[in-house]
């Protein structure tokens, strides 16, 4: 697939039009991240105010889902240094930039006097005797775009300042550092020294830049010394000396907050690696090689028990330390019933299981706010949250929803059963009477708050004698596993309808299960992907390399629910090494290693 522009780069405010090619199918396009509403090969964009990047990504014939990625620079105009310190009758320079194709640009002081004009991409202005504090303008007259861009900058009169980073080096005997000089003119040239055996400081030869690395003597642990001297016109300054302090081993440490180590799931903790070396590195993985970060400190929130380890590098070796983090699990909090349905005035008991305290919210209608049961008699329909709280004080909530009916519907309903039998869950449910009883709705649930309609029985209309019904969920889904959840809607000839308790069924554990694995491994070309799949949703497969960077996505249609065989050509372009393939089919997934040989 290919992306293409109609324009390398666009004026401010400007319009692009960008085009996909490779795909007879829906394009899905995105701009700085954000999901648009086109789905056609062509989208068209006005008004652009700032570079921006646009990815598009579409089904193809042979690679699965593909994407491309293009960047569409806005012409601007920057200035640097956009302030300055310099010292009095000392000089300033400013270099101004215009990403389009040319312009001219005209230099302003503060007297708003033409002072300096050229014409190019780049323009250097220099005042070479500033006398007070001042500011400048340039003014980029743009060709290709026929509009005048502006950058301000200004100058304080002050004395130089020179500081050297890290100020308190310390490195392993044998390795280097690098020192940073910093000032407050970014215009000043640069000497290096260091300290001889006298305790005087001399230039060190070809020291000149703002960088020195100091590659320091592997026989001893002596520290060394050094300054510099930054310079402008006028004037000059030297910094505070630093001291490279050399050590035969490194000390590093590796803590946690919380200091117990101990969170709910789900709940953020942070691990910091520390070592006493400046230009220490750090690479966080996990024991199973999953590579998480390169920082010095790293944030996860783990929803299980988590060992976390940190290699610390440097001119000393490697050392490689470890935190485990022990998850507690958050209460899993369910109430009965699952959703109420009340007449008038009526009332309905809800009773929250899983924790060991409870608070309930809001408060209208209810007896009390606390406690595992509950009466509820809202004036309205009410959706109430439970939060409760474990032992471990890891907390978490659910909803439950009475809903207040507008009118008493006139069907008793004597019985509701729910089972599971054979290949599927089974309903039951008899009305002793109906009057004017159209139709059940069957609705299903699988975290007993969000249910949604999956078939209809046509009720009996008007009866005076038992009416017996039965409904088979053959659609549930091979994937489905756990409590699933089961209620009635008994809907009247005007549409007035009223809710059933909820019923339970627990779903076998030998049902089938998602699957996947590939053959060979380690491979040198071919690889083969084998998914036991569930059902009809698409099989995402998606190759990673061991520091996470996504390599490879391909989308395949699923087949249905067999063993299913899937060609992965695009492993061929991988180099040498062991990746992470993350196959996944509706919220189900799994990742296996690769190795390529």
């Amino acid at each position: 697939m290919t992306l293409t522009s109609n324009a390398a780069s666009v004026c401010t405010g400007g319009t692009v039009t960008l085009t996909a090619s490779g795909s007879s199918g829906t394009y899905t396009w995105y701009q700085d991240g954000v999901l648009q509403s086109e789905t056609g090969a062509t989208i068209i964009r006005t008004n652009l105010l700032a570079t921006t990047t646009f990815l598009v990504s579409a089904p193809t014939t042979s690679c699965g889902t593909s994407s491309q990625e293009l960047v569409v620079p806005v012409n601007s105009l920057t200035l640097t240094p956009t302030t300055a310190t310099v010292c009095s009758g000392g000089s300033a320079t400013f270099t101004a930039a215009y990403t389009g194709s040319n312009a001219t640009f005209n230099w302003y002081n503060a007297a708003n006097t033409l002072v300096y004009t050229s014409i190019g991409t780049t323009s250097s202005y220099t005042d070479t005797n500033v006398a007070g504090n001042t500011s400048y303008r340039v003014d980029a007259v743009t060709a290709d775009c026929g509009t005048t861009l502006s950058q301000t900058a200004s100058v304080t009169i002050g004395a130089l300042t020179a500081a050297i980073s890290p100020s308190a080096p310390t490195v392993c005997a044998g390795s280097a550092v690098t020192l940073t000089a910093s000032s407050n003119n970014p215009n000043v040239t640069y000497q290096w020294q260091s300290q001889g055996a006298n305790g005087n400081y001399s230039n060190i030869a070809g020291a000149t830049s703002s960088t020195y690395s100091v590659f320091t003597a592997s026989n001893n642990t002596n520290p060394e010394n050094y300054q510099v001297v930054v310079s402008s016109t006028n004037c000059s300054a030297v910094s505070v000396p630093v001291t490279v302090t050399k050590v035969a081993a490194a000390i590093n440490s590796l803590s946690t907050s919380p200091s117990s180590a101990t969170v709910c799931a789900g709940s953020p903790v942070t691990l910091t690696a520390a070592s006493n070396i400046s230009n220490a590195r750090f690479v966080w993985y996990t024991t199973a090689g999953q590579s998480l970060s390169t920082s010095a400190t790293y944030s996860p929130s783990p929803t299980t028990t988590t060992t976390y380890q940190v290699d610390i590098i440097s001119g000393c070796g490697t050392q490689t330390l470890s935190s485990t983090i022990t998850v507690n699990p958050k209460p899993t909090i369910m109430v009965t019933p699952g959703s109420a349905f009340v007449q008038p005035g009526g009332s309905a008991v809800l009773t929250a299981s899983g924790a060991t305290a409870y608070s309930w919210s809001p408060a209208t209608g209810l007896n009390t706010t606390s406690g595992a049961s509950v009466t509820a008699t809202p004036s309205a329909t009410t959706t109430y949250t439970v939060t409760g709280t474990n032992a471990n004080g890891c907390v978490n909530t659910s909803t439950v929803t009475v809903t207040v009916a507008s009118v008493i519907l006139p069907v008793e309903l004597v019985e509701f059963k729910a089972v599971w039998h054979g290949q599927s869950p089974k309903l039951t449910w008899a009305t002793a009477f109906e009057k004017e009883n159209a139709m059940f709705l069957i609705e299903r649930s699988y975290d007993g708050i969000t249910f949604e309609v999956i078939g209809q029985q046509q009720g009996a209309g008007n009866s005076q004698n038992r009416t017996s019904y039965r409904y088979t969920d053959g659609a549930l889904p091979v994937s489905a596993s756990g409590t699933v959840y089961y209620r009635l809607r008994q809907v009247d000839v005007t549409g007035s309808f009223s809710y059933s308790d909820v019923k339970t069924v627990q779903v076998p554990t030998k049902r089938r299960n998602f699957a996947a694995s590939v053959y060979p491994n380690p491979y040198e070309k071919a690889l083969t992907v084998e998914v036991e799949t569930l059902g009809t949703n698409d099989i995402i497969c998606t190759v990673y390399d061991v520091v996470g960077k996504r390599l490879i996505t391909r989308k395949v249609a699923a087949k249905g629910t067999i063993t299913q065989e899937i060609d992965f050509p695009e492993a061929a372009s991988l180099h040498t090494g062991m990746y992470y393939l993350r196959v996944q089919q509706g919220g189900q997934s799994q990742v296996i290693r690769l190795n390529r040989k």
